[in-house]
């Protein structure tokens, strides 16, 4: 894996040789992924890559019993074990680093590999991931066997790499006193490939099932017969499982909470809603400059399809901090505190953003009287968690010409509550084009309300699509929503100022 000094070890870097290119990060419990941007302003390419390579990190942690070690120790406990659990964590990702990337590698080209197309030709801007792509494929099949079996034969086996009895250490001594030492370097992910990659040659010598339907299970099996050839078994898809219940008391008992690692244990739709730990990067955050809003002097209108217009956005403050650099952050309150601001581009600071704070309802109602064009507003879901803020300020956004609101929170967890409402529900993707870099965008309508937006990569939209389709059949799925003009304008402003969209909380 190239290396990336600004993340800590624990992390999965993807990164490219050359600038411009798309790049991901999976810290062991989601991922992000940054868009590239090419020369002269043109559309980054790669996103689509840099998307699948992370999600393949994702669900291979997801479905392997290593993987579950890996989140047990990534999520959060008490401070005074937080140094050795990070060292541990640490050294728990150096030992299956190099499984991980060939596993994330060969699946983010599996496309090119299934269609005989040159599979390193779809890595040229990722030269050093080429290795990890040869040495996946060393574990495969002959050639004269179907590409796509061939594929399910290189990904069993480097999901075998990752199904180490380490979970039943982590079991018996606990989240706190485990340690990688405690494992034997046999039972080691990495060692477990360096032991197939030997047996390669005879690895599917005796295999002529591999001519017949799906063969992910049954390659599975082969490939844990040959590690138990050499002294390190494999644990079944069945006991990982079974352990996983084991996991959550044992992550209880560590942190004082009671919500375990989130892993998929439901095959029909668990997988795709692993998308919920996904954030799109679009850019380095803009500096932006907090200020009161003046009630009788509205900011300069906003270009936009409809027409010139204003943009009021909602936020969490917390959230202010981490989309913009902010110099002087006491303008803000502490927290989630819902924050109201007039945001616009700064005229005097170019890429900047001017963000006008609103003191209360009151100075918003008289903004939207004076302003001479439309106002529209983005409402993060976050904010209308908190009831007593929605009592006093819906009243007066609800005085806004159009709105929408910008989803902050699990897609998955939302959809579930939103069919329970039991009223007509509308979800869809659209394309919105942002400086020049066309993004995905979930768009969701529960009746007549403000529609539901996040932007997301196509990988993710695809994914979410599949989601839906499983859990609800019943729910249209539209794969070119139309928004509407105004809240393809709010969507134009919001992902033209603000960096990054995906869930604050799992």
């Amino acid at each position: 894996m190239a290396k990336d000094p600004a993340v800590y070890r624990h992390a999965l870097a993807f990164s490219a040789d050359l600038s411009g290119s798309s790049s991901g990060r999976f810290d062991q419990l989601r991922w992000q992924v940054t868009a590239g941007v090419g020369p002269a302003g043109k559309a980054g390419t790669d996103l689509d890559l840099a998307g699948l390579h992370e999600l393949a990190h994702a669900l291979l942690n997801d479905s392997t019993s290593w993987g579950t070690v890996l989140a047990a120790l990534a999520m959060p406990g008490p401070d005074d074990s937080e140094q050795s659990r990070r060292e541990t964590l640490s050294d728990l990702v150096d030992s299956c680093r190099t499984t991980h990337e060939c596993f994330a590698t060969h699946a983010s080209v599996q496309r090119a590999l299934v269609s005989g197309e040159n599979a390193e030709l779809a890595l040229r801007r990722y030269p050093n991931y080429v290795v990890y792509l040869r040495q996946a494929l060393a574990l495969a099949p002959g050639p004269d066997i179907d590409p796509a079996v061939r594929c399910s034969a290189v990904a069993a086996a480097l999901t075998a790499c990752m199904q180490s009895p380490a979970l039943f250490t982590l079991v018996e001594q606990g989240i706190r006193r485990f340690r990688l030492s405690m494992v034997p370097v046999r039972d080691h992910p990495d060692t477990r490939l360096q032991i197939l990659r030997g047996a390669a040659a005879e690895l599917w010598s005796d295999a002529p099932w591999l001519r017949h339907g799906d063969v992910f299970a049954r390659c599975l099996v082969r490939v844990g017969e040959v590690l138990a050839e050499s002294g390190t078994q494999t644990m079944s898809r069945d006991d990982h499982l079974d352990m996983l219940r084991a996991v959550s008391t044992r992550y209880a008992e560590y942190s004082g909470a009671a919500t375990p690692p989130r892993i998929d244990t439901d095959g029909r739709v668990g997988l795709a809603a692993a998308f919920a730990r996904e954030t799109l990067r679009l850019r380095a955050p803009r500096r932006a400059e907090v200020v009161v809003a003046d009630r009788t002097s509205p900011p300069p209108p906003r270009p936009g399809r409809t027409g010139p217009h204003l943009l009021v956005t909602v936020r969490p403050a917390a959230t202010l901090r981490e989309q913009f650099v902010i110099d002087d952050l006491g303008g803000l309150p502490s927290g989630d505190t819902p924050v109201t601001c007039v945001q616009s581009p700064d005229p005097l600071r170019p890429g900047g953003v001017g963000l006008r704070s609103v003191p209360d309802p009151g100075s918003l109602l008289e903004i939207i009287r004076r302003s001479a064009v439309p106002i529209y507003a983005s409402v993060s879901a976050t904010c209308l968690l908190d009831e007593r803020w929605c009592q006093e300020w819906q009243p007066a956004l609800s005085r806004a010409s159009a709105a929408s609101i910008l989803l902050d929170l699990p897609f998955d967890e939302c959809w579930h509550a939103w069919k329970r409402r039991r009223i007509p529900l509308r979800c869809g993707v659209t394309v919105v084009t942002v400086s020049n870099q066309p993004c995905a965008v979930l768009v969701c309508v529960l009746a007549d309300e403000a529609p539901i937006v996040l932007p997301v990569t196509t990988v993710a939209a695809a994914g979410w699509r599949v989601f839906v389709r499983r859990a609800d059949p019943g729910t249209d799925f539209e794969v070119d929503a139309d928004p509407g003009p105004e809240t393809r304008d709010i969507l134009t402003d919001v992902m033209s100022d603000e960096s990054s969209f995906g869930a604050r909380y799992l």
